[in-house]
């Protein structure tokens, strides 16, 4: 059996071929990346949770439980969105007890309503709160943003973590903390550490592995297919 695939089909295949398994390797090791996450964040929130008092950080999804001290003001994060539905994250500044310290609290998602004027109607919590709270990462930053806009009664939307109302120590680097407990305070809250989960980055090593099946046995057919298509054309010449 001849094999002649001619130099375009080759040179197509020598590119081809190992861009398609690196990428399928790449999406494998993503997985398995995705994967040692998901298990490092369980055995993280299996832990009892640390007592804070703000001298320190923390990784996010650690367990700390702590005394905060809020005074009514709320900060809703634009342009987010879970399960579908468009809304803010809310957030809300706070003071440890005990040290004084700044953090700031993750409430969780609520829903936009159909008015751009108006925010969602969120009671406002004020005084003391033992909490525990799971500590999460700062907002990616939007590629446009805004100064907040003050829209009354301590309710700010924000933007952007860099653009925030209050300049009595809350920035992008103080600590945020997805409150767990008291449920009287926790919103709506789908958060995982990964943004893809491993089975799609599975399904996408599959896939470029697949297609580089695909592209072999093409390869190998075609070769067989164009070195039988050249000797009859060479018998045919011959014969005449």
């Amino acid at each position: 059996m001849r094999f002649k695939p001619g130099w375009p089909m080759t040179l197509l295949v020598v590119v081809f071929l190992p861009l398609t398994l690196s990428l399928g390797g790449w999406q494998l090791n993503r997985a398995n990346e995705k994967t040692q996450q998901l298990a490092d964040y369980e055995r993280e929130q299996q832990r009892s949770p640390i007592v804070w008092q703000g001298y320190d950080s923390h990784a996010a999804g650690t367990i700390l439980e702590f005394c905060a001290q809020l005074d009514g003001s709320l900060w809703f994060l634009d342009n987010r969105t879970q399960g579908g539905q468009v809304g803010y994250d809310v957030f809300a500044p706070a003071r440890l007890c005990a040290t004084n310290a700044s953090v700031i609290l993750r409430l969780g998602f609520v829903a936009a309503p159909a008015q751009r004027t108006e925010l969602p109607l969120l009671a406002s919590p004020e005084g003391e709160w033992d909490l525990v709270v799971e500590v999460r990462p700062v907002p990616p930053e939007p590629m446009l943003t805004a100064a907040a806009e003050d829209m009354g009664g301590q309710r700010w939307r924000i933007q952007s973590f860099r653009q925030l109302p209050s300049d009595n120590g809350f920035d992008a680097s103080t600590l945020i903390g997805q409150v767990l407990q008291p449920a009287a305070l926790r919103l709506s809250d789908q958060w995982s550490p990964v943004t893809m989960p491993p089975d799609r980055h599975l399904g996408y090593a599959i896939q470029w592995f697949g297609l580089a099946l695909v592209l072999s046995i093409g390869f190998l057919i075609w070769g067989v297919h164009r070195a039988s298509e050249l000797t009859r054309g060479n018998d045919e010449q011959h014969g005449q």
